[in-house]
């Protein structure tokens, strides 16, 4: 996963400050950065404030499975809840972040991916986890930040308003069985064509986070797992197509990520 600039101290010293926590960086850019990848705190010592811009990133979903009977595609996973400020104030005290797991592909054949898990930084609302994709057999998305595919006959689970958008619904079109893709926290999922287009991520500080997983088709190969997800926030593609004797897996979600900056 990207981090910001070179790593260096996670010492940061300005005139009235002194801010520790998290992998501290200074890329050249006029500003500091703090990027928190597990749970931590963010340290401020002095008086007086600064002014901060804090995004927040939960947990992808993961995508849905196959199986060896239905054998079909499983939906993408949708990705992470975005919360973002451009004006956080930090004053002396201590911030408490908690960062979300992805979601975990399901040992299951046929079930739908897990939910990726919430983010949380001290005064901000938390980020929402994607939602799971749907299986063959559990063909529903459930609602998160980011909404999964679906799979024929179920529905799209919600996305949480400002956070992400919806995932897509599987269908039958050309002689084909197409399942559905996972929302992005730029974009809800596209219509179907050979592959199933995901929802976009959406780009904080240069770095794109929380897109939704891809959704596939029975015209694609198949007999095989999705790869995981491993950028901050993106869900986990579903399952390609399943055979007699391969049950197929969706990929898990990629964890998600708290940054803080502030001009230096």
């Amino acid at each position: 996963m990207p981090i910001i600039g070179t790593s260096s101290s996670a010492n940061i010293k300005s005139f009235l400050f002194n801010i520790t926590g998290g992998t501290t960086s200074t890329p050249g850019d006029g500003y500091v950065y703090h990027t928190f990848t597990g749970n931590g705190t963010l340290t401020v010592s002095g008086s007086g404030s600064k002014t901060s811009q804090v995004v927040v990133v939960a947990g992808g979903g993961a995508g849905g499975n196959s199986n060896t009977s239905d054998q079909g595609p499983g939906g993408g996973g949708g990705g992470g809840g975005i919360v973002y400020s451009a004006s956080t104030s930090l004053t002396s005290g201590s911030y408490s972040i908690t960062i979300g797991g992805g979601g975990t592909k399901s040992a299951t054949a046929g079930n739908r991916g897990g939910a990726g898990s919430n983010s949380s930084f001290t005064g901000l609302t938390a980020a929402v986890g994607g939602s799971g994709g749907g299986g063959v057999a559990q063909q529903a998305s459930l609602s998160g930040g980011s909404s999964g595919g679906s799979v024929i006959g179920g529905s799209v689970g919600t996305a949480t308003s400002g956070q992400g958008n919806i995932g897509s619904a599987g269908e039958f079109a050309n002689s084909r069985v197409y399942a559905g893709a996972g929302g992005g926290a730029g974009s809800a999922a596209g219509t179907p064509s050979r592959v199933q287009t995901p929802g976009d991520p959406i780009s904080y500080f240069g770095i794109a986070m929380a897109g939704g997983g891809f959704g596939y088709s029975t015209s694609q190969s198949g007999g095989v797992d999705a790869s995981d997800a491993s950028t901050y926030g993106y869900g986990g593609n579903g399952a390609p197509k399943g055979t007699a004797s391969f049950a197929s897996k969706g990929g898990s979600g990629a964890s998600g990520v708290v940054i803080i900056r502030y001009a230096v």
